[in-house]
């Protein structure tokens, strides 16, 4: 099914600060309260091959895959279901205004896709889309230079390569906080994915991630053959949290299943 996207962005703006996370964005917190960062394994569970380049992947929370895929300078978006098995339970193809994708987060009610102008075309954007057809729900304008979505309980989490991740309120757009990701060389951060209320990112330009709470705290590191350093940006690196313990990673067309655990 081909739907057309019709750019309703709102009058809202972003207005961005200092002020630490509250508390309550923090959730339980899995890693230990300690100064030393502590150390987590990625195990691979499975992996697939996706159809075409990625360009943003996200759990469904019952074993399944949303996967976004999108050619280089492609106007058209396309958005594939997959259950646990693999089948394909829906797809549908999205025309779009020339932007470039990089991001999916599966919010349950609907699919956030994040939109990057390029030069003149397209826009700096988030957008909710309907999960079963496409069709645009809510519109919100962004920062340029995101690289990755996901969801934390009512949030919505952009990764920026400026090493950075901002908190949106996924009812209003509003930002609720952001906080600084230093660990990574400027400029090169990629995915992200909340892990017990606090958010795992990676770099193009780094062989591990790096867990940080909601007030910028690094809390450890985690590793994984998979995980290297590319020396391109052009390497999707997308994450996403699959269950309480459990994360995805997609790297150019593949996407792996990996189960986080503490050394």
């Amino acid at each position: 099914m081909r739907v057309l996207l019709l750019a309703l962005l709102p009058a809202c703006s972003l207005y961005f600060h200092e002020d630490p996370a509250p508390d309550a964005a923090q959730g339980s917190g899995a890693a230990p309260d300690s100064s030393a960062p502590a150390t987590y394994d990625l195990t691979t569970v499975k992996a697939i091959a996706g159809e075409h380049r990625i360009a943003g992947v996200d759990s469904d929370q019952a074993g399944g895959v949303w996967i976004a895929y999108q050619a280089v300078l492609a106007t058209e978006l396309t958005i594939t279901h997959l259950d646990a098995s693999g089948l394909k339970l829906g797809e549908w193809v999205v025309e779009d205004d020339g932007s470039e994708v990089s991001g999916l987060a599966f919010s349950g009610d609907g699919l956030w896709v994040n939109d990057n102008q390029i030069g003149s075309r397209g826009s700096d954007r988030v957008r909710k889309l309907d999960p079963v057809d496409g069709s645009t729900l809510v519109t919100f304008a962004t920062p340029g230079q995101i690289a990755d979505l996901e969801m934390l309980g009512d949030q919505l989490l952009l990764s920026s390569y400026q090493n950075q991740v901002i908190a949106l309120d996924a009812k209003t757009g509003g930002m609720v906080w952001q906080m600084a990701t230093p660990v990574f060389f400027p400029t090169t951060q990629k995915g992200v994915a909340a892990y017990h209320g606090n958010v795992f990112v990676s770099s193009w330009d780094a062989d591990m991630l790096a867990l940080f709470d909601t007030r910028g705290r690094m809390l450890g590191t985690a590793t994984s053959p998979l995980i290297h350093a590319s020396g391109t940006s052009a390497v999707g690196l997308f994450l996403a949290r699959d269950g309480n313990d459990g994360m995805i990673l997609a790297t150019e067309s593949q996407i792996t299943w990996l189960a986080v655990s503490a050394n």
